[in-house]
């Protein structure tokens, strides 16, 4: 599924040409679709944790987004470098030779 909305996404923005409009309405309706998942998420450990430790755990959640955000990063290219190497290397060489 998501593979097809990035391809029809991809087709509208070098068809219609207007790359802003389009980025802007999408990021808005991402907004919109996540924003129901915070209160739903924070009312879950406010009533799972004791008073005491509510911070702690509520601080582990909001860091827990950019650590898995750095973990698949690493991740990704991790397995770029295991599986495509050449490809990397042949990319990489390509972006050097157009740079100079």
């Amino acid at each position: 599924m998501a593979s097809i909305l990035v391809g029809i996404f991809g087709v509208v923005l070098l068809e219609t040409g207007k790359f802003r409009s389009v980025l802007i309405i999408v990021w808005a309706l991402n907004g919109f679709f996540q924003s129901p998942g915070g209160p739903g998420s924070y009312s879950t450990i406010a009533r799972w944790t004791p008073n005491k430790q509510r911070g702690r755990w509520l601080g582990i959640w909001n860091v827990s987004h950019n650590i898995g955000g750095a973990v698949a990063g690493v991740l990704a290219l991790w397995g770029q470098m295991y599986f495509l190497m050449e490809m990397f290397l042949g990319c990489l060489l390509f972006l050097l030779l157009l740079h100079f």
